[in-house]
């Protein structure tokens, strides 16, 4: 009788502890669940921060200086719409609506008529950034459409084929015969293994305009002793303008004293708004690049964020890094 009694007992504890076990491992699943549950609850609500409440906007409450593109960040919403995802620093985050060609506020193609070492390549950044890659074609003095050969690899300025449209082609050739398909021309002057050098936005404005007489050409603008120093430091750019003429107001052989490459300068600005205002079917915008409105003015006329403006300088070697304005 009293083993029986003790065997009861000594079941009835081993069930006790089973059920606390049971009882015990069950509680520990439900912790680790309700924190992992809370960790992506608080990432949600971080990325929503960034956001007004509207897909493809900033929160206006804190502005970003600025937008790095990368190709690896690229991903597609849920809503099918693409977006770029880009990050600044380590805690920052924007996203950049990409727009198609046709959405931007100003017709395509877009023409850089002001001159190099202005700002031609953050113009080129600024719609890397806010086009999309797969139907924006886009062009910064490299006018070649596929590079599938090694003679295309190399490149080819636009400058060089506008020149040889317009001079070596029999019969003559429009200006941008064979190279008319690029939505954007961030730079198209172009320069010569002989020295010589080609400005289209000097010499050959009727041209490119008798092409394009719906195009919106952007002036790009900084303080003039600002770009004749960028001349300066790039390579024999300063030599190129000295040995060949750009008529009337800088001839062959002219250009060593700083006042004659800062007179040639502005006047070249002057011919482009002069032209923009004989010619009322172009859209034009003026930009100066030293500005901090520069973004505002281009968002304002193109539709793409400020956020995706960067005054990116390009040093001696070719090589460049983003900077903010």
């Amino acid at each position: 009788m009293l083993g029986t009694r003790r065997g009861v007992v000594q079941q009835q504890s081993t069930t006790r502890r089973g059920s606390r076990f049971v009882h015990g491992l069950a509680l520990i699943c439900f912790l680790i669940f309700a924190v992992v549950l809370m960790g992506f609850s608080l990432r949600w609500e971080v990325q929503l921060k960034n956001l007004d409440g509207v897909p493809g906007h900033f929160d206006e409450a804190r502005p970003l200086p600025l937008v790095r593109t990368d190709k690896k960040l690229m991903r597609k919403t849920k809503n099918k719409k693409t977006m770029k995802k880009t990050t600044i620093g380590a805690s920052h985050h924007a996203v950049v609506k990409l727009l198609q060609p046709n959405e931007l506020k100003l017709p395509t193609p877009i023409i850089v008529m002001g001159m190099m070492k202005a700002g031609t390549t953050s113009i080129y950044g600024y719609f890397k950034c806010g086009l999309d890659p797969k139907m924006a074609k886009l062009s910064h003095y490299d006018c070649n459409h596929k590079k599938n050969t090694p003679q295309e690899k190399i490149g080819l300025a636009c400058g060089k084929r506008i020149r040889r449209n317009l001079t070596k082609m029999k019969p003559r050739k429009s200006a941008f015969d064979t190279i008319d398909g690029f939505h954007l021309y961030a730079e198209i002057d172009g320069q010569e293994k002989n020295g010589g050098m080609t400005l289209p936005q000097w010499d050959y404005l009727d041209e490119v305009y008798d092409q394009f007489p719906m195009a919106t050409w952007i002036l790009n603008v900084r303080k003039p002793e600002m770009w004749l120093n960028s001349v300066d430091r790039w390579l024999d750019l300063r030599q190129r303008f000295i040995d060949n003429p750009y008529l009337p107001d800088l001839p062959r052989g002219v250009g060593v004293d700083d006042k004659d490459m800062i007179r040639f300068y502005l006047r070249q600005a002057e011919r482009i708004r002069e032209f923009c205002e004989s010619h009322p079917s172009l859209s034009c915008v003026e930009v100066n690049i030293d500005q901090p409105d520069a973004g505002d003015i281009m968002e304002n006329a193109f539709g793409i964020p400020e956020t995706c403006w960067g005054n990116r300088n390009a040093n001696a070697n070719g090589t460049a890094i983003w900077s903010p304005i």
